[in-house]
């Protein structure tokens, strides 16, 4: 199932239910994606002001290329929806093999490995993703103009709140993963992304807040 292209009210109706799927993992994604959306939103007003237009070449070069990045990553995040569910699914029908036989035993405690590596993966690479798009966004608040910059700050807000929420799933698949090495480098890289993430939303909001209040 493609969970991106159900009606709003139909995807939220999928979350809001017993099936463990779409979860917080798809619902991040899914967040991140309309973060993007927001701050693309912001850019495709502002280009149309004269303002912006009298701005010298190179600078409207370098809005229009984050522009353009901006969309590759909202579909990048669109497709992690479907692929953090497929993933966790894939850890669910692990968990249901049979584990009878030493072989059996042996075979599933594998297949529960691997399956929580890619779980694990998904949800790192979509943080990842949305550290990127508060990355190329955050240099294009300058000029975005005044009148959607409450939502540039939404957008940018959408985003921390994704990469958050990835973090915290691969934190719970982390969770009691023998394989120290791998749960290590993870964690680790979570803790630098988040870090550096909360920085940028932090000069965002600071800055869209300011002028907002002036």
């Amino acid at each position: 199932m493609n969970f991106f292209e159900l009606k709003v009210n139909e995807f939220l109706d999928k979350v809001d239910s017993a099936a463990p799927t779409p979860g917080g993992g798809s619902v991040s994604a899914q967040t991140i994606a309309f973060g993007i959306g927001l701050i693309r939103m912001v850019a495709q007003i502002t280009i149309t002001k004269k303002k912006f237009q009298a701005l010298p070449d190179d600078i409207k070069s370098d809005y229009t290329n984050r522009f353009l990045k901006l969309e590759g990553l909202k579909q990048e995040a669109i497709t992690l929806v479907d692929l953090d569910s497929a993933a966790f699914n894939k850890i669910l029908n692990a968990y249901r093999m049979a584990k009878t036989t030493d072989e059996e035993i042996a075979k599933r405690k594998e297949k529960i490995r691997l399956a929580t590596i890619e779980a694990t993966n998904v949800p790192l690479k979509t943080a990842k993703l949305a550290y990127e798009a508060l990355v190329v966004a955050e240099p294009m608040l300058e000029h975005a103009t005044k009148t959607a910059l409450s939502d540039f700050g939404v957008g940018t807000l959408l985003l921390i709140a994704g990469l958050e929420g990835a973090i915290m799933n691969v934190k719970t698949n982390l969770s009691g993963f023998a394989d120290e090495e791998f749960k290590t480098a993870c964690l680790k890289e979570c803790s630098e992304l988040l870090s550096n993430a909360k920085a940028i939303k932090n000069r965002v909001v600071t800055s869209v807040l300011n002028e907002l209040e002036k």
